[in-house]
C-alpha cells in the first residue's frame, strides 16, 4: 500500500456526542469538515492548530445533531467554504427548526442554516486535492445516509450507518430497517478488511471487525 496522503483527526461534539471529523491533504493543507454538529469553537481550534484550509464542510445526513453549528463554524472561518448535504435528506434539512426542539442541548438559534452548495448523491466525487473519494449511497439511518470512502486511502465515514459492533436507528421520518440492513450487508461489509471506518458516533472499527455482527430490528442502536 502507498503512503497516504490524506491524515485526520475526529472528536465528539454536541450533546449526542457525534464525530465531528477534519480529513486534510498532508501537502496542500486542504481540508474537509465532516458532521460539524457542536462545540464550533472546538472545531475553530483543531482547524487552526492544524494550519489548513477548509474547502468543504459535509454531512453525512440529515439529522441535527451532525450538523448543529454550522454557520458558526462558517463565521469562524477566513474563508467560504461549499456546503454539502444528501440531496436525499433535503427534507430534513428544512425542518431543522423542528429538529431542534426534540433534541435537548441542542443549538435553538438556527432558523438560518447555512445554505447548500451541493446536493449531493451517489454520483458525486468527493475528492481531497489529487485524492479521490466517493459517495456511497447506504439509505436507511435516513434516506440520504452517505458513507464517504477514500479507497486509496483505506478509509470510509459511515456516519449513523454503521458503528463499532452496532448501527443506525431506523424509527425516525425516512428511516427504513430493510434499507438500512442492505447498505451494511451489500455495500459497506463488502469493503476491504483492512478499511479503517470512522463512525458517526464513538470508537473508530474496521470493516472485518463488522463483517459478521448480527442486524435486528429491536437492536438498532438509538442514535
Amino acid at each position: 500500500m502507498s503512503e497516504p496522503r490524506l491524515d485526520l483527526v475526529y472528536f465528539p461534539v454536541g450533546p449526542i456526542e457525534a464525530n465531528c471529523i477534519i480529513l486534510y491533504h498532508k501537502l496542500t493543507k486542504e481540508a474537509m469538515i465532516v458532521d460539524p454538529g457542536g462545540n464550533p469553537e472546538r472545531i475553530l481550534g483543531r482547524v487552526r492548530d492544524l494550519g489548513v484550509t477548509v474547502k468543504r464542510i459535509l454531512y453525512t445526513h440529515g439529522h441535527i445533531d451532525h450538523l448543529d453549528v454550522s454557520g458558526d463554524v462558517q463565521k469562524g472561518l477566513d474563508n467560504h467554504p461549499d456546503y454539502w448535504c444528501p440531496a436525499e435528506d433535503k427534507f430534513l434539512y428544512e425542518m431543522l427548526p423542528v429538529q431542534c426542539t426534540l433534541v435537548p442541548g441542542i443549538n435553538a438559534d438556527i432558523s438560518d442554516p447555512p445554505e447548500i452548495q451541493v446536493w449531493y448523491n451517489a454520483d458525486s466525487n468527493i475528492d481531497l486535492g489529487d485524492v479521490h473519494g466517493r459517495v456511497i449511497a447506504t439509505p436507511g439511518h435516513t434516506p440520504g445516509s452517505s458513507c464517504i470512502y477514500y479507497e486509496s486511502e483505506a478509509l470510509i465515514f459511515t456516519g449513523d450507518t454503521m458503528f463499532r459492533q452496532g448501527y443506525g436507528r431506523t424509527d425516525l421520518p425516512g428511516g427504513d430497517f430493510d434499507k438500512l440492513e442492505d447498505s451494511i450487508k451489500n455495500k459497506l461489509r463488502t469493503l476491504p478488511g483492512h478499511t479503517r471506518v470512522i463512525t458517526g458516533h464513538g470508537s473508530e472499527t474496521t470493516i472485518e471487525a463488522e463483517r459478521n455482527v448480527p442486524m435486528q430490528r429491536e437492536d438498532c442502536v438509538i442514535l
